[in-house]
């Protein structure tokens, strides 16, 4: 049997695993979770009511529905979709869901005037950063601060300046939340290599920042997104804050939802109405560039899920040219399960027997490139914690590798006593 009939079986077994999975998955998700996905069409349309009409036709479980939206973090889109579409929920479901969408856009109005500040204040610093998701992405894809999910502020900074960029967060009143000690060149230069991002706290309003010098552990997953694209800038009260373009937002967007399985729907929410921005015709040069920046199949795993749960139109060149695609297929499959389980839509992926290994898993799936499998596991042999508290000289930095095992275990080990 040559090469190629070879291939030919193996795309073939693929195929109807993925099939088999996604159908499973999706005959055994409750209605509760249509009616969310549906909440999560953007634009705001008459099509959008119509779907979450048609999936409260069956009777809803409101508890469920709750934890369903919490699990997935999309109480703003929830709480407007259900308006719009006039379905009511009980009393009690619809005011918790008030407060909890009051409480976000209180918490959205604060990061974004914190995401205000600190452009200027990297801007006072000449200190050139990108802020991506969070309130820039917020007011690009949807126009509207309030209605999304941000956690933190997510800042990119070039890796030569990661020194001067947290004297900056420090001087406005951050501290790492894990502090580090005072690193010699040999760590420094190993915390870039093996590590992407520092978490910082402020205190006042309990703030988190997220500084980042590369946007992924495996650089060949997502090439040429960083400070040196073409930026652009979005207008947050009466600043301008500096992002990347749609063309770079969608590869990132695509590579971090990726890189969790989208076991989250709100990744997913925001990269359909970053998608609801272009026309549709465009939607296909965004993969193209995707897929030369090595996060194709990201792209096609996203762009499947898309169309699927929330109602994206993919010109039905790329559709088909996507569904034919046996990989892509099958990480939207590993994506349905993250985000749905066998009937355990509210469940959180970290309570799910193995949840997280599944992820770890699909990480070795979506780079198409002949090294990434290959940087995918000598990325597991380093890590940046051990590398910050452990200095070794620079001709003993391989017994790093010797050190990541029983180091993990003593810490799993605290973590289990405490």
């Amino acid at each position: 049997m040559n090469r190629s009939a070879k291939s030919r079986i193996c795309e073939s077994i693929v195929a109807r695993a993925a099939e088999a999975l996604t159908a499973d998955r999706l005959a055994n998700a409750p209605p509760e979770f249509f009616i969310a996905a549906a909440c999560c069409r953007w634009p705001p349309s008459q099509s959008r009511s119509n779907a979450i009409r048609a999936a409260a036709k069956a009777p809803v479980d409101w508890e469920r529905f709750s934890r369903i939206i919490d699990r997935h973090r999309v109480w703003g889109l929830a709480r407007q979709g259900l308006a719009e579409a006039g379905v009511a929920a009980p009393p009690n479901i619809e005011g918790a869901l008030n407060a909890k969408v009051a409480a976000l856009s209180r918490r959205n109005l604060l990061l974004a005037a914190e995401t205000a500040r600190l452009s200027r204040l990297f801007g006072e610093a000449a200190v050139p950063v990108v802020f991506i998701k969070g309130a820039a992405l917020a007011a690009t894809a949807y126009g509207d601060i309030a209605i999304k999910h941000s956690h933190d502020i997510d800042v990119l900074v070039s890796p030569a300046q990661m020194g001067e960029a947290r004297a900056v967060l420090e001087q406005a009143g951050y501290a790492l939340k894990q502090p580090l000690p005072v690193l010699t060149e040999t760590q420094l230069a190993l915390m870039r290599e093996h590590g992407k991002e520092w978490e910082f706290v402020r205190e006042a309003g309990g703030i988190v920042t997220e500084l980042h010098w590369t946007l992924t552990h495996n650089a060949l997953l997502m090439r040429d997104v960083d400070l040196s694209s073409p930026l652009a800038t979005v207008r947050i009260g009466d600043a301008d804050i500096p992002t990347f373009r749609v063309e770079e937002l969608f590869v990132y967007l695509c590579a971090h939802g990726a890189q969790h399985a989208w076991f989250r729907m709100k990744w997913l929410a925001d990269l359909a109405a970053l998608l609801a921005t272009v026309p549709s015709a465009q939607v296909e040069q965004l993969y193209d560039a995707a897929r030369r920046r090595g996060s194709g199949r990201c792209a096609a795993q996203a762009l499947l899920l898309c169309e699927r749960l929330l109602g994206v139109d993919l010109p039905a060149p790329l559709a088909a040219r996507l569904r034919g695609t046996a990989i892509a297929r099958l990480l939207e499959a590993v994506a349905l399960d993250a985000m749905l389980g066998r009937r355990q839509a509210g469940v959180e992926l970290g309570d799910r027997r193995f949840g997280y290994l599944r992820v770890v898993l699909s990480l070795f799936l979506l780079g198409d490139a002949r090294s990434y499998v290959w940087r995918e596991m000598g990325r597991y042999c380093v890590s940046s914690e051990d590398v910050a508290k452990i200095a070794l000289p620079s001709r003993l930095t391989w017994l790093y590798v010797f050190l990541r095992l029983p180091l993990w275990a003593l810490r799993r080990l605290r973590l289990a006593r405490q």
